[in-house]
């Protein structure tokens, strides 16, 4: 075997021991911890002579910041001044460092996709209480079922459906409102002042009576003993239930 050969062997040979030995002399310091499997792998953070491909890097393994990023949403997207990741997570400063910087007091929640407004502001909702310990803060539910979950199991038992906005608001979660007019039977009159276990017994909406005598049948029964039939609204009508209006003249 030649000489030149040989030399060319061993430098093949040396290469790789000589790269590692080059990056560990030029590192300004050890990775955090959650870099630390891709602390061999420079080219995963950083391109050759073009420092401004460093953020596309970061990107491409934080894919749901990049998406953000792009789609202009969550609290990266609505960044208004163009910055470099590294401009706020700087790296190498030790397996223990906090790359993350953030002030939860400070933090303004516009910034994200779920503005607090009403009762979930600060001083009522503490940040514990939406964001789960050991989770990202954007994994936090945005959806009143997802916190509200027990309340509603307990006074509804599931089943009035996911959507809670329906009736319920972020000013008061106790207060509720409730559209009549958009169901069947549209609240007038008297029907206004009653409370809604009045006719939906046990939180049961689905199938309640919109006939008079459905509700009214102990009324009739107590004055009629249920001898004028099961038309109320005959004599009877919204606006007080003991204001008749009988028309004796459509009688022989």
């Amino acid at each position: 075997m030649s000489k030149p050969l040989r030399l060319f062997l061993l430098l093949c040979l040396l290469l790789p021991f000589a790269q590692e030995t080059f990056g560990s002399v030029v590192s300004p310091g050890d990775v955090v911890k959650s870099h630390a499997k891709e602390e061999e792998n420079c080219e995963k953070c950083h391109k050759k002579f073009n420092k401004a491909a460093q953020s596309g890097l970061c990107s491409e393994c934080h894919k749901q910041v990049g998406k953000d990023i792009t789609e202009k949403r969550g609290f990266h997207g609505r960044i208004q001044e163009k910055k470099e990741c590294k401009e706020c997570h700087t790296d190498h400063k030790g397996r223990d460092a906090k790359i993350v910087i953030f002030d939860s007091i400070k933090f303004d929640h516009k910034q994200t996709d779920f503005e607090l407004k009403g009762g979930h502001l600060k001083e009522k909702v503490k940040c514990k209480d939406c964001h789960a310990e050991g989770k990202k803060y954007s994994e936090a539910p945005s959806k009143c079922n997802s916190c509200h979950k027990k309340d509603d199991d307990k006074a509804h038992k599931g089943k009035l459906g996911p959507d809670c906005a329906k009736c319920h608001s972020e000013k008061d979660w106790k207060a509720t409102f409730f559209d009549h007019s958009k169901t069947h039977f549209e609240l007038l009159g008297k029907h206004k002042e009653v409370k809604c276990e009045k006719c939906h017994l046990d939180d049961k909406f689905k199938d309640t009576p919109k006939t008079c005598v459905g509700c009214h049948k102990k009324d009739d029964e107590k004055a009629h003993k249920g001898k004028l039939g099961p038309k109320c609204e005959t004599c009877h009508n919204e606006k007080d239930w003991k204001t008749t209006k009988f028309d004796h003249d459509k009688t022989k």
